[in-house]
């Protein structure tokens, strides 16, 4: 047998075991719970008396586990034609899919969407003509691109950008992401372990101390006004080409040389100008620069004896990192800012000694902190001086209603609910739903859908949830209006009920072509339910609304994923939400929106980010404010269509 080849799959879904086997020209597909012949017909493009025909008796019954031989179709010479500049161009046959394309030609679906961008929006069509990365000739000129010694601009060290990041940790340590004097990282000072970093600091070890650059200030002036000459100056920062510098570049002070240390007659050393009498490791006051002052206070935990990262202790490590790559973003937009990190510790511990330290009421904006206690006294202080506290993991925050300096980006279960519900009526005008009773449960999303449809006088049907084959009471409660959606929908989000169900829903489905359409709706926790229903969920042309969703295979999610990667040595962890992502599109979405409203009047600046629109990977922002004195709340959802088609969209409702 040919060496075992694993199939990329349309949005990363595992659909089963699946190989290869050139040599005999089929594939083995192991069989998944509720598949049936039709389904798994569709998802290979091939039609199921040609399964049938590699499989005797699977016309008759077909098991959990068991391996199918599915006939591999060579590709049509007339469909396909290679071009010299490594691409295929391909011809769409009737029925075709993307997903059955990555099969013909061994590439994934991102990579199709890269060739074809307009296929993100558009499905396939017959006739179309669809580019194909000839894998081949890409690999023969990756491979002689290397050999001539050719460097990957991404991971080229002098193509990364810094920024500054200042810190005062419980124990008063300075903290960055960048390489303390000694080498270590700032991972390795939390946990003791070596991971790569991509900061580029200005190296203090010769320097009496570091300068920010202000507006209209020059290497000349500079170097006036610290009493330095411009060559020591250029010679301690080698980033400065042709004697330019920018506003909020770190500089590198250098201590004076000894010619400069002029001695008196009577033998003795001048005193020195007030700027050299200043301690070494002051910096200037950061506050009045033109940078963004941002304060971001987690639970990092760095007193506790932990050999080993805890769980909590990881996910604020990678929404710091996460938070960081924001910050990366930004400058290549031309967005100065001055980051400070603060670890808040244990639940148990005041923060106030953190609030209280200097910097801290020069603040444009402070992220965090996580306990509930620390919020309470991170709000007060907030009120207290005028400063945004934005919360990215609090619910129920009982101050959010009197403090109108709170953003709560986590919103609470009701407005999640709530959003959903008006976005369901908005995607089906005209819904019939088929409710499937499970134990007498009943989600709080259910209810609320069942009460809404009863104000509204629309149909619904409730029926038990039990594994029947005898469709035909659902198939005649389904309608044949033209303009209705049949909405099939458990009453709870239970993974064990939906997988006795989804049998059923596939056979409703199928048996009821003829009628109007059929969906499958459901609610956010089916996200996670995904990898083992793909198949299932794409036949019934699923939704489902959920505040945290994101595409790894689409162009923006893969750059930043590569990118955490290259950067911190690891792939972030498979959670849900990722809080890598989270700490991005935090950053990203408040420091992006902020830097453009500065200059407007201060009591206008975040009110107006009330209506600002700013594209994120994994969460909706959408803030709406609960009072007319309190803060806001982050309304913002996703629905996700996994279609019938084999393609998903995220459907942003604030845009």
């Amino acid at each position: 047998m040919q060496k075992l080849k694993y199939l990329s799959l349309l949005a990363g879904l595992l659909l089963g075991v699946q190989m290869l086997c050139a040599q005999d020209s089929y594939i083995l597909h192991t069989v998944l719970k509720g598949q049936g012949l039709y389904s798994i017909a569709r998802i290979y493009g091939v039609t199921e008396a040609e399964i049938i025909a590699l499989n005797p008796g699977s016309d008759k019954v077909i098991r959990t586990g068991e391996q199918l031989k599915i006939p591999q179709k060579q590709i049509n010479k007339e469909a396909a034609e290679e071009t010299a500049n490594g691409y295929i161009h391909h011809t769409v046959q009737s029925g075709e899919t993307i997903y059955r394309l990555t099969i013909t030609y061994g590439v994934t679906g991102e990579e199709i969407y890269q060739a074809n961008p307009i296929l993100r929006t558009e499905p396939l069509k017959a006739g179309q003509v669809v580019l194909i990365p000839d894998k081949k000739s890409t690999v023969q000129q990756v491979s002689k691109s290397k050999s001539d010694g050719e460097e990957d601009a991404e991971d080229t060290p002098s193509k990364q950008k810094g920024f500054k990041v200042k810190g005062a940790y419980g124990n008063k340590e300075k903290a960055s992401d960048s390489r303390s004097s000694d080498g270590e990282s700032f991972w390795s000072r939390i946990f003791g372990k070596k991971k790569k970093t991509y900061v580029q600091p200005v190296d203090t070890t010769d320097c009496a101390f570091q300068h920010v650059v202000q507006k209209g200030e020059t290497v000349f002036s500079i170097s006036r006004a610290y009493g330095v000459n411009e060559a020591e100056l250029l010679a301690a920062n080698p980033v400065i080409t042709d004697n330019r510098i920018k506003r909020g570049q770190v500089l590198c002070i250098p201590k004076k040389s000894k010619t400069q240390q002029e001695e008196t007659p009577t033998g003795k050393q001048q005193e020195e100008t007030p700027v050299e009498e200043q301690p070494k490791d002051v910096t200037p006051d950061v506050w009045h620069s033109d940078a963004l002052q941002v304060a971001l206070i987690l639970p990092f935990m760095l007193n506790e004896n932990t050999s080993t990262p805890t769980a909590d202790q990881a996910k604020m490590v990678e929404f710091y990192e996460g938070f960081l790559l924001a910050i990366d973003s930004l400058r290549d937009a031309d967005v100065s800012i001055e980051l400070h990190v603060y670890d808040s510790g244990e639940a148990t511990r005041s923060i106030r000694p953190i609030l209280e330290s200097e910097e801290m009421a020069h603040m444009d904006i402070i992220f965090g902190p996580m306990h509930a206690q620390h919020v309470a006294q991170a709000a007060d202080f907030a009120r207290a001086h005028s400063i945004p506290l934005v919360l990215p993991f609090s619910r129920n925050v009982t101050q959010l209603a009197s403090n109108p300096y709170l953003w709560q980006v986590n919103a609470d279960p009701s407005v999640i609910e709530e959003e959903g519900i008006n976005h369901f009526f908005e995607l089906f005008p005209k819904p019939n739903v088929l409710f499937f009773q499970s134990k007498g449960v009943t989600d709080a999303f259910c209810t609320h859908l069942q009460n809404e449809l009863d104000r509204r006088e629309m149909p619904y049907h409730v029926f038990p949830a039990e594994t029947t084959n005898d469709v035909r009471p659902f198939m005649e409660a389904c309608s044949r209006d033209d303009q209705a959606d049949n909405i099939l929908m458990m009453t709870t989000s239970d993974n064990a009920s939906l997988s006795t169900m989804l049998p059923v829903f596939q056979l409703v489905m199928r048996d009821t072509a003829q009628v109007a359409d059929i969906h499958l709706y459901g609610y956010p926790q089916y996200q996670t339910y995904a990898n083992s229903h793909a198949n299932e969920f794409f036949e019934l042309d699923t939704w489902y609304h959920t505040a945290f969703y994101t595409n790894n295979n689409r162009p923006d999610a893969a750059s930043l994923n590569r990118k955490f990667k290259r950067m911190y040595g690891r792939e972030m962890g498979a959670r849900y939400p990722r809080y890598g992502l989270l700490g991005f599109d935090i950053g990203y979405w408040f420091l992006n929106g902020l830097s453009h409203r500065l200059n407007a009047p201060a009591e206008t600046v975040f009110a107006g980010l009330t209506t600002y629109r700013c594209s994120t990977i994994q969460t909706g922002f959408n803030f709406n404010r609960v009072s007319p004195t309190g803060g806001y709340t982050n309304a913002g959802i996703y629905v996700v269509h996994m279609r019938a088609d084999g393609q998903i969209f995220k459907v942003d409702f604030a845009w």
